[in-house]
């Protein structure tokens, strides 16, 4: 600049080159990834917060400290002490007692919740379809040269239309609780067969291929028949979320099912993009959930909860050789 007076420092004291506003532009940019950044992390904290708590619930942390409380309190100076910690034992016992059966009574309404959540959607379609051609056939019913025919032809469409939505509302009936407490011998295929029916329009509408395989003899379940339905109802739904989030349309979408009546159990596979190692041991407790907004974090506790009614299990395959697909896998054991 001392020899050149039009030679012009255009760099900040960052070092940086000021020219047609790109710092400015830098700085917007660095200031979204961090905005987005923090947000991640504000995420992270909360699922780990979550996770503490399940933690304590699954350990029993605080029978365990009150158990602790008393052996340090056993000696004779402290039977006062000792006899109030046992009575606050026991009414604590008495109340979780009282609580988790307010908690089954809570899952079983949010599973029926679930399950017209899932069937709704068809059953609002088909009465839309109904209600039309019953407008339809009142306009018609105006004139006096009726064709007899064709109107029993649409009279036939009307109870078609009817039967479809008798039959979805009859589906919901075994997830009821006054008919939960009913145990028989089911037949899981169809069980499964059942439930298929209620995404078969979104299974075409997302462009999902369903493919089941069956080994063995048939597997008889001594279950609740609504039991199955929202164990499967659960599985089936999840899949389908992550296949719709997780993949584009230009991909195959896969969902696969190995009913094995030899071993008594049940493979529910997707090749979506799986659970994070990290999430895999919370995947079944109550309110967590990866799905953001849109996640209640029910979906897979009702399962293994309703499950255990019946000493079955329900669990995620971490071992790559046993995995189905390449997604997310769940074994569902009968022969526990």
């Amino acid at each position: 600049q001392e020899h050149n007076p039009n030679l012009k420092d255009k760099t900040n004291r960052e070092g940086l080159i000021e020219i047609g506003g790109v710092f400015e532009d830098f700085k917007a940019l660095l200031q979204s990834f961090l905005g987005w950044l923090k947000k991640e992390f504000d995420k992270y904290k909360l699922s780990n917060k979550e996770k503490e708590v399940i933690d304590v619930f699954k350990k029993k942390a605080v029978t365990n400290e009150l158990e602790l409380v008393r052996s340090y309190l056993s000696d004779k100076r402290y039977t006062d002490a000792s006899k109030l910690l046992a009575l606050a034992s026991k009414h604590y016992e008495q109340e979780k007692s009282y609580l988790t059966e307010r908690a089954e009574q809570t899952e079983d309404l949010a599973a029926v919740g679930l399950a017209v959540e899932t069937a709704s959607h068809d059953i609002m379609f088909m009465m839309g379809r109904a209600k039309s051609l019953l407008d339809t056939l009142l306009k018609s019913s105006y004139y006096s040269n009726i064709d007899y025919k064709l109107l029993g032809d649409e009279l036939e469409k009307l109870r078609g239309q009817l039967s479809f939505i008798e039959d979805q509302l009859e589906g919901i009936q075994p997830m009821f609780r006054s008919t939960k407490r009913i145990v028989k011998s089911h037949n899981f295929k169809n069980v499964f067969d059942k439930v298929i029916k209620y995404f078969q329009s979104v299974f075409k509408k997302s462009n999902i291929n369903l493919e089941v395989d069956t080994k063995g003899g048939p597997l008889v379940i001594d279950c609740n028949e609504g039991v199955l339905m929202q164990v499967v109802i659960n599985l089936i739904d999840n899949s389908v979320y992550w296949l719709n989030n997780s993949l584009d349309d230009s991909k195959d979408k896969v969902i696969r099912v190995l009913i094995d009546g030899n071993k008594q159990q049940v493979t529910v596979a997707d090749n979506g993009r799986g659970v994070r190692e990290d999430d895999v041991d919370f995947i079944f407790e109550p309110f967590f959930s990866t799905k953001g907004n849109e996640g209640r974090g029910l979906g897979l506790y009702i399962a293994k909860q309703l499950l255990e009614r019946y000493d079955y299990e329900i669990s995620y395959i971490t071992k790559e050789n046993f995995k189905v697909l390449k997604g997310a896998n769940f074994l569902i054991n009968f022969g526990v």
